[in-house]
């Protein structure tokens, strides 16, 4: 195993200077917003704040036991719209490394939104079977690898047309930068077959979308529906092994209905198709937490996926006197991968699971911690996380 200070390669130290820049960059963006929101912008006393502070204790059965914390800040605008979220995390897991990652979502006025989030985690056991959807299955060190990963992006959205209580639509821009590097790759499969990209690379892009929330409530919605359609570009030009787009979409929709209590059916129909030839880790890939819960993490991976998520989630009772609410929830998940859509083999190859978890409200209704345990026909899986998967 190469000493850890050895992981980032010369390219990465020639290119120090323009990740400098866009560091500060993003920097001062941030410090701009923040600034013309305490210059411009008086809070109003209707301006609910909600926020709260958490050791955490979490398992994945992909991660192993961590130990870290959560701290989420979160302003409401006069109402159920979200006018400021701020949200840190960070685990040390006892054998696979670390995970850290802070997001910042300012609405500095209804209009305009920014949204930047940094993460980088390290990954003792991250796997690969190979690409499509029929590969063998083995979780022995064959398969195995590390893996660190460091990303940084930024997002702003303009609204369009007016917006009301419970919807808006906006036109979106983004920028990233990030690096992947795989080490410990000596005498496994991801070594043996070599795909384009094997020891890892740089991830820099910029991406336009549109997207719509019409959801009743952004944390826990009983009715409405979400959509997203996107493409990201990463041009050669910019330090990535090769110039490629990514297209993606999804559409989600919430409606409650009454059984015995209030139960939520909540359901996402989501896809992503690469655009060109491709490093191996920027194929689009099926397992864990994310997208099929059951399966290990980046279990399937090829040029473009389908995914389709299906939940019932119903909220039980309450402690009020540890400020405390308890639910739960049944779901299954199914999805396919393909080199393009229109080949319909994908059809006879579908992944299934299914699985069923809990969800602990804690400090203030939008706080919620959930855990997801998700079977398959090959493994099973536990999970646990910061709200509700969509």
């Amino acid at each position: 195993m190469r000493n850890i200070k050895n992981i980032l390669p010369e390219q990465v130290r020639s290119l120090g200077s323009h990740v400098r820049a866009l560091v500060a960059s993003l920097c001062l963006v941030v410090f701009m917003v923040m600034s013309s929101v305490a210059a411009a912008e008086a809070q109003s006393q209707d301006d609910e704040i909600r926020q709260g502070l958490l050791p955490t204790l979490s398992y994945s059965t992909d991660s192993g036991m961590g130990v870290g914390g959560l701290y989420q800040f979160h302003q409401l605008n006069g109402g159920d719209r979200i006018k400021r979220l701020y949200r840190v995390s960070g685990n040390i897991y006892l054998n696979e490394g670390f995970s850290a990652r802070t997001s910042l979502e300012e609405r500095f006025t209804d209009v305009h939104r920014l949204t930047v989030t940094a993460e980088a985690r390290q990954m003792t056991s991250a796997y690969f079977f190979g690409r499509g959807g029929s590969t063998v299955f083995n979780e022995g060190d064959f398969n195995k690898y590390s893996r660190l990963f460091m990303d940084l992006s930024g997002e702003y959205g303009v609204r369009l047309g007016d917006s009301g209580a419970a919807s808006r639509v906006e036109l979106t821009a983004g920028a990233r930068i990030g690096y992947i590097e795989n080490y410990d790759i000596d005498d496994t499969l991801l070594e043996d077959l070599s795909p384009r990209g094997y020891e890892g690379g740089f991830r820099q892009s910029f991406s336009i979308g549109l997207m719509g929330d019409f959801r009743n409530d952004v944390f826990r919605p009983t009715t409405g529906h979400t959509f997203a359609l996107g493409v990201e570009f990463f041009p050669s030009q910019l330090g990535n092994e090769m110039s490629l787009g990514k297209l993606r979409g999804s559409v989600s929709a919430y409606q409650q209905f009454y059984f015995i209590t209030d139960v939520v059916v909540a359901a996402r129909f989501s896809g992503e198709q690469i655009l060109a030839r491709s490093p191996y880790y920027e194929l689009s890939t099926l397992g864990g937490e994310h997208t099929l819960r059951g399966y290990v993490l980046e279990r399937f991976r090829d040029y473009g996926s389908m995914v389709a998520n299906l939940e019932l989630r119903t909220w039980l009772f309450e402690i009020p006197a540890l400020r405390m609410e308890v639910g739960g929830q049944l779901f299954t998940d199914a999805g396919a991968l393909y080199v393009h859509p229109f080949e319909l083999d994908w059809i006879h190859n579908i992944k299934a699971t299914a699985g069923l978890g809990g969800a602990v409200a804690l400090f203030n209704r939008d706080f919620i911690i959930r855990g997801d345990l998700g079977f398959s026909n090959e493994s099973w899986r536990l999970y646990t996380g910061i709200g509700y998967m969509f």
